[in-house]
């Protein structure tokens, strides 16, 4: 008994030194973050409410020095939160709900999801956090939702030629596993944004467009309609697909003009 005795009470000593180390770690790493007010990033991250930097007075002070900080939030891996059941019970918030950092007591999804609503907050000046944030929107590890608020802030941004092979990948990957319930709202933005730089993608592009063109989607189809339409004469060489997009007797008004440009 004096054996196992003397066992707890060391295990106990380390458990707390282990704990003390952590909790240094988290304190140094988050030294150098941003502060408004004693509160650094992340704090005011967790209080974006809307995506107008007014309504969010922390964010809005520190100003596009926050975007490095919540471009790394968007990446968060798996958390202590995540990995650990008895950490997110009541008694494991009230031993390490202190903790410096979030990662004790926030999940990764929270986390992503209040960095993405905060970058949102930034519109055209989220422009340098737009690696991750292309990474972020074919990254299948992330909810769906959050994807979605990427997928705005890109829209804000004006997604440049170089997002058009992640914008393709993130569309191949929601029409083939996204719920239903996300499935069009996912599609029909990135339709919107395919269908912009079309003019300079044709090859990547069209098959796209000519699929949505044929979903009996009506907004889906609404959405491609222009994008089929900024390729001019281009959009005429697969003449094989017409046949199909042309049975819908809606879009063809929208058509008319791009079958007299490509003669």
């Amino acid at each position: 008994m004096a054996v196992r005795s003397g066992f707890g009470w060391r295990t106990g000593v380390m458990a707390l030194v282990i704990v003390a180390l952590i909790g240094m770690a988290g304190w140094w790493a988050r030294s150098g973050v941003p502060t408004y007010q004693g509160k650094d990033v992340y704090y005011w991250m967790f209080k974006t409410q809307s995506s107008s930097l007014d309504d969010n007075p922390g964010l809005a002070a520190i100003g596009t020095n926050a975007v490095p900080y919540l471009v790394k939030a968007l990446a968060t891996s798996p958390t202590q939160f995540d990995r650990h059941a008895w950490l997110r019970s009541q008694r494991g918030q009230r031993l390490f709900g202190k903790m410096p950092g979030f990662t004790w007591t926030i999940s990764a999804k929270e986390v992503r999801r209040a960095a993405a609503i905060s970058l949102l907050d930034f519109k055209h000046e989220a422009r340098p956090a737009l690696p991750e944030l292309l990474s972020a929107l074919t990254d299948s590890t992330l909810d769906e939702s959050t994807r979605q608020t990427v997928l705005w802030v890109l829209g804000e941004i004006g997604p440049p030629d170089e997002a058009a092979p992640s914008l393709i990948q993130a569309w191949t990957m929601i029409s083939n596993s996204t719920p239903q319930s996300m499935r069009s709202v996912l599609r029909h933005d990135l339709v919107l944004y395919i269908g912009r730089m079309a003019d300079r993608h044709p090859v990547e592009c069209l098959p796209i467009l000519m699929s949505e063109l044929n979903s009996g989607e009506p907004e889906l189809q609404e959405a491609s309609v222009w994008g089929v339409n900024s390729l001019g004469r281009a959009a005429t060489q697969p003449c094989r697909h017409w046949s199909g997009c042309l049975a819908a007797p809606t879009l063809i008004p929208n058509l008319l003009p791009l079958r007299r440009s490509g003669g």
